[in-house]
């Protein structure tokens, strides 16, 4: 079995929060192991959330890091939907759709 960098989102990843989560995400993808985003809990992102985790994702194509999303959020979904960043971002169909 491959190893995997588990990645917990915070509730909010808005412009306050992306410094700390940037550190965690580049220790991940320093590490080099497939990283599963957890992203369940998450109730707000705004746009600096959503362009580090794609900024994440593509980071991690160019160094063929696999990102898998175990868990998502409606409003991750619906964030990345306005933004036309579903695709960028890899996400699964949305819970409950």
């Amino acid at each position: 079995m491959a190893e995997s960098t588990p990645i917990q989102c915070p509730p909010t990843l808005d412009i306050a929060a992306v410094a700390d989560f940037h550190r965690q995400l580049c220790e991940a993808l320093d590490a080099g192991t497939a990283l599963e985003l957890r992203a369940a809990e998450l109730e707000r992102i705004d746009t600096a959330g959503l362009q580090l985790l794609a900024a994440c994702c593509l980071d991690a194509a160019s160094r063929n890091i696999p990102v898998q999303w175990v868990e998502t959020s409606g409003a991750l979904h619906e964030a990345a939907a306005r933004l036309a960043l579903a695709d960028v971002l890899q996400l699964p169909e949305p819970p409950n759709s």
